[in-house]
């Protein structure tokens, strides 16, 4: 094997490491960042091994300057790859909050708004009837012991927490909580145990539902 080869070979190693520590450490980051650095290690040893075996100095100085503007290429553009990425991941992140947003809105609004129906059309009917009455009649076995509504939807409960709290008679509460989509502040303590995910209350009283977002 030739020396070239040699230095070709230890280049493929050295981005494969790369790639092995971004999937040992699920940092996809982690893995780029060691990537350039490999490449400009792997650039400066082909300047101290193989340009300056160049005989002409005018050769020496063409390729050192091609390396330097490799280097320089490759900084600039893993810094333009890395904020884009995070622009990108911002992006992401708001829209995320606004599906989460507008998903537990609607299923928390149907569920008060079917006890509510439910609770004006028993009225002229039961005098026990009550807004927390009414709420267990509408939800059924959908009222989970642990405080958790259970939606039938599979993709709704993997995506959002739904805690309700019969706080009395004429009052129900129903916390929405996002496992994904970010809130307002990143020290707020969830509901679901999250910390800084989105998080809103819709209530139900006699005199109708309101929704006010928490974080």
């Amino acid at each position: 094997m030739t020396k070239e080869t040699g230095y070709i070979i230890a280049g493929i190693l050295g981005v494969a490491l790369s790639a092995g520590i971004s999937i040992v450490t699920g940092n996809i980051w982690a893995g780029f960042l060691i990537a350039i650095l490999v490449g400009i290690i792997y650039l400066a040893v082909m300047d101290r091994k193989l340009i300056q075996t160049l005989e002409k100095s005018g050769q020496k100085t063409t390729m050192r300057i091609l390396i330097i503007a490799l280097i320089l290429a490759q900084c600039y553009t893993s810094y333009m790859v890395y904020d884009q990425a995070q622009f990108m991941q911002e992006n992401l992140a708001e829209t995320r909050s606004s599906i989460d947003e507008g998903s537990s809105k609607i299923h928390a609004q149907k569920v008060l708004l079917d006890t509510f129906k439910h609770y004006y059309s028993q009225a002229a009917n039961r005098s026990d009837n009550t807004i927390a009455s009414s709420f267990r009649e509408v939800m059924g076995n959908q009222l989970q012991p642990d405080g958790t509504l259970n939606f039938s939807e599979p993709a709704i409960g993997r995506a959002i927490v739904f805690k309700y709290d019969i706080v009395s008679p004429d009052e129900v509460v129903i916390t929405a909580s996002a496992k994904i989509g970010k809130g307002e502040n990143t020290e707020f303590v969830n509901v679901s145990n999250e910390t800084g995910k989105y998080q809103a209350v819709a209530t139900l009283t006699p005199n109708g539902i309101s929704y006010e977002r928490e974080n």
